[in-house]
């Protein structure tokens, strides 16, 4: 009996730790919970600002969809909505040690979440979809004049209800219109961005269009260096590089506009080296439904370094009489290498026989390719290039040498331009225009040394 008792007290014992420890887990969980930040939507009054944390939303769009519905016909609650920063920006400092911590909360951290709001039947249905420009919050980036990037987000109204239907990645868009550029009766959304590194500027285009039920790029240009004024960029630097950068234009004649973009310029930057300027001409694609790059121009310009890159362009075309007269004008205006807007964009010493001499192997390319060949004038100019820019570390005068001895050899013009390339690449480690080539600079490949092939 007395066992029995011994048991049961024993077994209560057991069961009240249990209960006792679940109940001590339970009870620290639950605290966990309740002293985590419960994230509210502040009511609204007309003409005061509700200003949102930025730690405690990764989804403004929800924010924004929120009140939209909270407050039906009355859009202009987004006019008062604000968002602060200061804990985000505290962070990004603190990772990034070159960037001063902010010591206290200020008005400079509290900034608008929503920049344009604009209405447009998109669908050809009759109905008006919304269309809200916000801020993204979260990003941050090491040059302050660039602004924080921006989405770009499309709402639907159905049965008292907006919806979310589109949510571009965030990027720093700095304009948008609408136009039909493809001739359906649509109107598309055109979005233009523009960004700016430590010493170049970039500048781009996107389009949304509303395509078989689905929102959809038509399109999406590349990035184009742009010349960058001297001061920060402003709204009216920014509206005048788009009058002049980008234009849609008619070019193939079939009715649907092209979009041109020029940009570039004679200028170098420290990262993006030396670049000229170009313009890339995208056309629309019936079959991708979007427009595509469908051709790069580039600016001609007096500099040796252009010119040499140009007539290689002509001779892998076959132009023969242009690559000759771009060759011969770099070859006979060896100091047109300089440029007034920047000296980084010279040429040293080093550097300025390499390019004559391959452009002196490009006019003997088509020397030796002309009926009947002018074997005579190619070896004069070879002679010409020997005394003058024969150096140790030019290995295109042994390039030319070897471009002669061949063709002398086969008689053959396309055999000789082999051998001249294999010579190039063998002395590959002093084969360079430049000391570096940066992002934004053309640079002739080595298989690319025999333009004929």
């Amino acid at each position: 009996m007395k066992k029995q008792i011994f048991l049961t007290i024993a077994f209560s014992i057991i069961i009240l730790a249990i209960v006792g420890v679940s109940f001590f887990f339970l009870s620290q969980e639950k605290e966990k919970i309740s002293i985590e930040p419960e994230k509210e939507f502040a009511a609204w009054e007309k003409g005061k600002r509700i200003i949102i944390p930025v730690e405690d939303f990764s989804n403004f769009e929800e924010v924004i969809l929120y009140y939209l519905n909270k407050y039906p016909n009355n859009e202009e609650v987004l006019d008062d909505l604000f968002f602060d920063f200061y804990y985000a920006e505290r962070k990004f400092a603190e990772e990034n040690e070159w960037k001063d911590v902010p010591e206290s909360r200020s008005e400079d951290f509290i900034e608008k979440l929503v920049k344009k709001t604009e209405r447009m039947d998109m669908k050809g249905d009759g109905k008006e979809e919304l269309i809200v420009v916000f801020t993204d919050p979260h990003e941050f980036h090491y040059m302050p004049f660039w602004g924080k990037p921006v989405y770009i987000s499309i709402f639907s109204y159905n049965n008292n209800k907006y919806n979310l239907e589109f949510l571009s990645e965030s990027d720093l868009f700095r304009n948008f219109s609408f136009m039909d550029i493809n001739n359906d009766g649509k109107e598309e959304i055109i979005f233009i961005n523009y960004s700016c590194g430590m010493h170049t500027c970039f500048i781009g285009v996107k389009g949304i269009h509303f395509n078989k039920g689905n929102w959809e790029y038509i399109i999406e240009s590349g990035h184009v260096s742009v010349s960058t004024p001297d001061s920060l960029i402003d709204d009216s630097d920014f509206e005048k590089i788009i009058k002049e950068s980008i234009k849609w234009e008619d070019v193939t004649g079939d009715g649907i506009k092209e979009l041109v973009i020029t940009g570039g310029g004679v200028v170098a930057t420290m990262g993006g080296g030396m670049g000229r300027p170009k313009k890339e001409i995208y056309a629309f694609n019936e079959e991708e439904n979007k427009y595509v790059l469908t051709e790069t121009r580039m600016q001609p310009v007096d500099h040796i370094y252009y010119l040499m890159i140009d007539a290689n362009y002509a001779l892998q075309k076959e132009n023969f009489e242009e690559a000759l007269e771009l060759s011969l004008r770099a070859l006979n205006n060896p100091t047109l290498f300089s440029n007034p807007l920047t000296d980084a964009s010279s040429l040293d010493e080093k550097h300025i026989p390499r390019v004559l001499s391959y452009a002196a192997i490009q006019a003997m390319l088509v020397y030796l390719s002309q009926d009947p060949p002018n074997v005579d004038f190619a070896n004069n100019l070879f002679q010409r290039v020997k005394d003058k820019y024969d150096r140790e570390d030019n290995p295109y005068i042994s390039a030319a040498l070897v471009l002669l001895e061949t063709y002398f050899q086969t008689k053959d013009a396309l055999e000789a331009c082999k051998a001249m390339e294999k010579e190039i690449i063998l002395n590959k480690d002093r084969t360079e225009f430049f000391e570096w080539h940066g992002y934004v600079t053309e640079k002739l490949e080595l298989h690319e040394m025999c333009p004929l092939d």
